[in-house]
């Protein structure tokens, strides 16, 4: 996957991302896969740098070195939400999870209160 974008600060970024996919197995029986997603090439203004995905203040970011100064770049959410699309139906997963645990417990706190043991 590859993406371009302007920073806040007018820098031209460009970005491939390169996915690795391992089998997951059980006794040479496989039963599902693991997809890993990492920095394949990063350049920013036109110069090429070694760079990897990091999370800064709940940000996703680009982190690399520029004379021996560690930099980061804020990945635009749209980009984000691109690359790892996964996030969203587990964020919708885990609503739905909580949602449904709120309902217990409410039902859980009506009975009791029937019975009389709050």
């Amino acid at each position: 996957m590859k993406f371009n974008w302007k920073t806040e600060k007018g820098n031209q970024v460009e970005l491939i991302v390169k996915e690795t996919i391992l089998d997951k197995t059980a006794d040479g029986t496989k039963y599902g896969e693991e997809i890993f997603k990492a920095v394949g090439s990063f350049k920013a203004n036109g110069k090429e740098y070694n760079a990897q995905f990091m999370t800064d203040k709940g940000r996703d970011v680009i982190v690399f070195y520029l004379n021996n100064k560690e930099m980061t770049v804020i990945i635009p959410q749209e980009i984000v939400s691109k690359i790892w699309p996964e996030r969203k139906a587990q964020a919708e997963a885990f609503d739905k999870s909580l949602k449904m645990d709120q309902e217990y417990e409410a039902h859980y706190n009506k009975v009791l209160k029937t019975m009389g043991r709050d």
